[in-house]
């Protein structure tokens, strides 16, 4: 399976992409990985990301989108995308718990 992989990628072995992306390739996968924060940080708006998303696809068709966190990206990054994505977040979804929901 060819799978266009959306997250933090970086050469930082304690980071979970290092992991999940080693996993998919020893499992025969072919991925094709795409960091959003590194493109953030070049000041790059939200739907120019997109456009870039969208000539990979094109250009690599890939069975499936991969998106780990997407921390702070907006839903624009994705209006052109065709292929299926599947959404995995690896944050927390409450970091803190409140004193009058937690006895």
């Amino acid at each position: 399976m060819k799978i266009l992989y959306v997250g933090v990628h970086t050469n930082e072995i304690w980071r979970s992409e290092f992991w999940i992306s080693k996993a998919f390739k020893d499992l025969g996968h072919e991925i094709i990985e795409y960091d959003y924060k590194s493109n953030r940080k070049k000041f790059k708006p939200w739907h120019q990301i997109g456009e870039e998303l969208s000539y990979l696809e094109k250009n690599t068709k890939p069975d499936i989108i991969f998106l780990q966190r997407g921390r702070k990206m907006s839903p624009i990054a994705f209006n052109l995308l065709e292929s299926p994505i599947i959404y995995w977040s690896t944050e927390p979804i409450k970091l803190k718990k409140s004193d009058s929901q937690f006895p």
